[in-house]
């Protein structure tokens, strides 16, 4: 058996020729495809553990055979083994899944509801067809109650994936755990006072940041980390940091930031200077001087009361101290030139400076 000319099918598909009135049925087929996609490949998951293939191949496990052939993640590759030893003992659910009929997310769902008969699985498949997975969810959680079937138990993990310029965090908590964290994104958001217009994702996200923050600047009794209080560190070059260059920064661990990040991140930091030779190693380092002292930090707040952008009302433990005049341009460190914003509309001011910075330098072009 092989797939080959399913791929070359694929490969040869051009979506360019489909036009505005044809991509909803555009979406369910390639849906289509999908899960028959999907459902081909835990089978095949599946059907490798069966064989003992892996030891026959050299791994000790299927798992480590899919990670070796696909270089997917661990985790995934174990959940793919177990989905597909549970389709093999649910035909009722494999077929349907194998047409197409079922996404993965409504099959694993439907799997939940642990020792349902074949009817009932018809029952809960017909109910997937026409319904969301957040609807066969509720009827799974449902029937495990009348059965007075206990929960999976869950371990609670957070990984943390570093990708090109950013990352993603994954999060899998049992249900106390993720509605406290629920429960606080939602307070920080409504104090953040970020604009309705930002999705929804996004203002969880800075939320999840302000609590961060707020942890990182105001936890008692913090764990001293090399002589000093938590904090996160960027390596910029002098250049940069005063814009006469704007070379990209790295992170302590590793990753770059642009040169704009880092001079918005010295609004309102500490600055340890440290003079390096030609290969990058250390010969001199200075003492941390911060930017607004604590005293000159305190009149800002008592002026400010909160974030100073308009309609904003951001407490100060959700601000960070902007300069008006940047650092960078020689701004004064002064109670004058510096003001409350928080860190979305910090954020969102840099980023305006840095658009009014580039037109104004656009017309002197013109102008020349």
């Amino acid at each position: 058996m092989t797939f080959n000319p399913a791929i070359q099918c694929l490969q040869a598909f051009d979506p360019n020729g489909i036009e505005v009135n044809q991509i909803t049925r555009a979406l369910h087929d390639a849906a289509q495809l999908k899960a028959m996609a999907d459902s081909a490949w835990l089978r095949v998951a599946n059907r490798a553990e069966q064989l003992g293939a892996a030891r026959s191949l050299g791994y000790r496990t299927t798992t480590d055979l899919i990670v070796a052939t696909t270089g997917d993640r661990r985790g995934h590759a174990m959940r793919d083994v177990e989905l597909g030893k549970q389709l093999a003992a649910a035909p009722v659910v494999s077929s349907p899944f194998a047409a197409g009929d079922l996404t993965r997310a409504k099959v694993t769902e439907i799997l939940r509801a642990e020792g349902a008969t074949d009817n009932e699985q018809r029952s809960l498949v017909k109910t997937a067809k026409a319904s969301s997975v957040k609807k066969l969810r509720e009827l799974d959680d449902a029937y495990l109650a009348e059965r007075n079937i206990e929960p999976a138990p869950i371990e609670n993990r957070l990984t943390i994936n570093h990708g090109h310029g950013g990352g993603k965090i994954t999060v899998t908590l049992e249900p106390v755990r993720l509605n406290l964290l629920e429960i606080a994104l939602d307070m920080a958001t409504t104090q953040l006072g970020l604009p309705k217009d930002l999705p929804y994702a996004q203002r969880r996200a800075e939320a999840l940041i302000a609590i961060a923050k707020f942890f990182v600047e105001h936890a008692h009794n913090t764990t001293h980390v090399r002589g000093s209080r938590p904090h996160v560190s960027v390596i910029v070059d002098l250049d940069t940091l005063e814009s006469r260059a704007n070379r990209p920064a790295r992170l302590e661990n590793g990753q770059h930031i642009t040169g704009e990040a880092a001079r918005q991140m010295c609004c309102d930091a500490g600055i340890t200077r440290i003079i390096t030779d030609p290969r990058s190693q250390p010969l001199d380092v200075g003492t941390e001087t911060r930017t607004f002292p604590a005293a000159m930090a305190r009149a800002i707040i008592a002026r400010d009361k909160h974030c100073v952008h308009p309609g904003c009302e951001a407490p100060p433990w959700a601000c960070e101290i902007h300069h008006r005049q940047h650092f960078a341009h020689a701004g004064p460190t002064s109670a004058e030139n510096g003001e409350l914003r928080c860190w979305h509309h910090h954020d969102l001011q840099h980023q305006n400076d840095k658009q009014h910075d580039r037109d104004h330098l656009n017309n002197v072009c013109l102008a020349a």
